[in-house]
């Protein structure tokens, strides 16, 4: 259906509206932060601009789907805690027992290379065409064998990272005595109170 220009015009204001929210916040955070980014500022400039990248035919939808994936980035810059894999890792190396400077190299070591097969694995979902439901559907299967694995440790770390995957495994296996209390501790962190208590009820039914 041919567009008349007042639809054109309009459109183009959207358009460039999504440039100016993607450019306020990019630089908002960069201002909000100054030396403390924990994230890189070119690789987060890449994802606003391919985030408001509509297709060409775009719809009122699509147009809504990306304020709210925006709003969402917005969210994880501001909100996220860049430190959870080191705190997990942390954990899961007991590094607190780490009294030599070999230990404390080797632990800082770990989490550094964990960082760097994070940004592979990251590559790698790229050069597949899959959706986010896919890839969550991926990363799943691996917390489950993961899971798996942790289950046959001498000692289960206990993380937060070890809790989703032990959740993740065969809910025949037994978990350690600590996971019913740090599963409802990571609930209490990742649920909002009205959540926890729908899910209470929810579980209750």
């Amino acid at each position: 259906m041919t567009m008349s220009n007042q639809q054109k015009q309009e459109r183009f204001r959207k358009k460039e509206y999504l440039k100016k929210i993607a450019h306020r916040l990019f630089v908002d955070w960069q201002l909000r932060n100054g030396l403390n980014v924990t994230k890189n500022p070119e690789k987060v400039r890449r994802q606003l601009e391919s985030m408001i990248n509509l297709p060409a035919n775009w719809t009122d939808e699509d147009y809504e789907n990306v304020l709210r994936a925006i709003q969402l980035f917005s969210d994880e810059l501001y909100s996220s805690n860049p430190k959870l894999l080191d705190n997990d890792m942390s954990k899961g190396r007991d590094i607190e027992s780490c009294i030599t400077a070999a230990d404390i190299r080797n632990c800082n070591n770990a989490i550094y290379q964990a960082k760097k097969l994070i940004e592979h694995l990251s590559s790698a979902f790229n050069l597949f065409e899959l959706t986010a439901s896919d890839k969550a559907a991926v990363v799943a299967e691996l917390a489950r064998n993961i899971g798996f694995n942790l289950l046959q440790e001498k000692k289960v770390p206990c993380s937060d990272a070890s809790v989703l995957c032990l959740f993740a495994a065969n809910p025949y296996h037994a978990k350690p005595a600590w996971f019913i209390e740090n599963f409802s501790e990571l609930i209490k962190k990742q649920l909002k109170p009205a959540q926890i208590t729908e899910l209470i009820k929810k579980l209750g039914e």
